[in-house]
């Protein structure tokens, strides 16, 4: 694919047929310069109303890991803010862009990369895909969509389920759900995304936007209110320093009862 912009992370091509620009993340994980790119191309599409549809998708068989946890325990406090309250601001906008965005998950994504698909209006995966919201695995709060989209979609108890067992989830869960669209085999996956960005391109453009506007305005207002609690919730929770290794001595975890206590008490300073 030859990509029509000059960024390192990500390769842009725009298919004419179907008025298509897929982005293709070339990093595994999700880093700073991969959300400013993504950020940057996304502020360029959203005056661009003659693209229908944008899709993410990746280079590799599995969509994005997420954090690079062996970088991610040298990440300070406030350059992990900085990372969620992008990562969040993408996903925010990924709601209101005009195009119908749709996230190819092929064999799989974990935390702040299954987070920034939720954003997305429609998604697409590999039948033996393995996707987890593993965020407290890595001592993190899945603040960017997590907790404010993934309840929207799949419902309060599944997106409870999901996030608290931090184990991957099951195929029928996925599709019953309603978080994953459709299934496709390795041999059916180019022929399964055509037809779905075929359909795009047929659809008319003021409606189909109009159409997105009205879903999105539906549960928005909800979404800004619990996007902002999460964020709370996940500065409190920073406190503990758990995404770093305790066995880094220049980098240690603060004690568990000491972390609670700077939680609530950074909780209720952001309250008063």
């Amino acid at each position: 694919m030859n990509s029509i912009f000059n960024y390192q992370t990500i390769d842009v091509a725009l298919h004419k047929e179907t008025r298509n620009l897929t982005i293709k993340f070339k990093n595994e994980f999700l880093n700073f310069e991969t959300l400013f790119e993504l950020e940057s191309i996304l502020a360029w599409t959203t005056g661009k109303i003659e693209i229908k549809s944008i899709l993410l998708t990746s280079i590799y068989q599995c969509f994005n890991k997420g954090h690079d946890e062996s970088s991610l325990k040298y990440m300070s406090t406030e350059k992990l803010k900085k990372f969620t309250q992008k990562l969040k601001k993408i996903n925010y906008a990924l709601h209101c862009m005009p195009q119908t965005t749709i996230c190819d998950l092929n064999l799989g994504a974990s935390n702040t990369a299954l987070e920034l698909a939720t954003s997305c209006d429609i998604r697409l995966a590999h039948e033996q895909t393995k996707l987890n919201f593993n965020h407290t695995l890595i001592g993190l709060v899945p603040s960017s969509g997590g907790i404010s989209t993934l309840g929207e979609i799949v419902g309060h108890g599944n997106a409870k389920s999901w996030i608290l067992s931090a184990l991957p989830i099951e195929k029928d869960q996925l599709q019953s759900a309603g978080f994953i669209f459709k299934f496709y085999k390795q041999q059916t996956k180019d022929k399964t995304l055509k037809t779905l960005l075929v359909s795009i391109h047929a659809q008319s453009d003021v409606n189909r936007i109009q159409t997105k506007l009205g879903l999105t305005e539906a549960y928005r207002n909800k979404m800004e209110e619990l996007g902002d609690f999460a964020t709370k919730l996940s500065n409190g929770a920073m406190a503990s320093e758990d995404w770093k290794n305790e066995n880094e001595e220049s980098l240690p975890a603060k004690h568990f009862s000491t972390a609670v206590k700077l939680s609530l008490v950074k909780s209720d300073n952001e309250h008063s």
